[in-house]
């Protein structure tokens, strides 16, 4: 032990630097409430933000440091809302209005199918049968005569994103 230490004084540093963390992990979380309310996005409560955390080590470029974490913990923000907003069922990500919740986002009907985006960013729906036909693709008759054939149809991103 070195000389002027308490004893226990290990335990007790270890403890004081647990207890700062824990109060770190906390002010991070309420910062990350608030940068998220200011930017009108939803926090989901299960999940881990990463958002990089880079300080100088000695004094004098705290502000510095304190606007590049601010500008990571937004962009890690919107990274998980994007991702909340573009999983939802039956809807697709409108780029124009940058939400799945707005009404461009799921289609009019149910025989609509999302055949990509237009410049704007805005999803495109057409009826199943007319895509069909303007693919060229021969299994439509099928689909006509009988309702209830199955015929699915791959299309990529670079596709979707053509017009975009």
């Amino acid at each position: 032990m070195k000389r002027g230490s308490p004893p226990g004084g290990k335990r007790n540093s270890r403890e004081v630097l647990r207890r700062r963390a824990l109060d770190l992990v906390r002010r991070a979380r309420g910062l990350a409430r608030l940068l998220a309310e200011a930017e009108g996005l939803e926090l989901p409560r299960e999940e881990v933000l990463h958002a990089p955390l880079g300080f100088p080590l000695s004094a004098g470029r705290d502000e510095q440091a304190a606007r590049a974490f601010l500008v990571g913990l937004r962009e890690g923000l919107q990274s998980l809302a994007f991702r909340e907003e573009a999983l939802l069922p039956g809807r697709v990500f409108c780029f124009r209005c940058g939400s799945s919740r707005c009404g461009h986002a799921s289609p009019r009907d149910p025989r609509e199918v999302f055949t990509g985006y237009s410049p704007t960013g805005r999803p495109k729906w057409l009826d199943f049968v007319s895509w069909c036909i303007d693919r060229r693709e021969g299994r439509v008759e099928s689909l006509l005569q009988d309702r209830n054939r199955v015929i699915a149809l791959v299309q990529g991103g670079k596709d979707l994103h053509r017009e975009q």
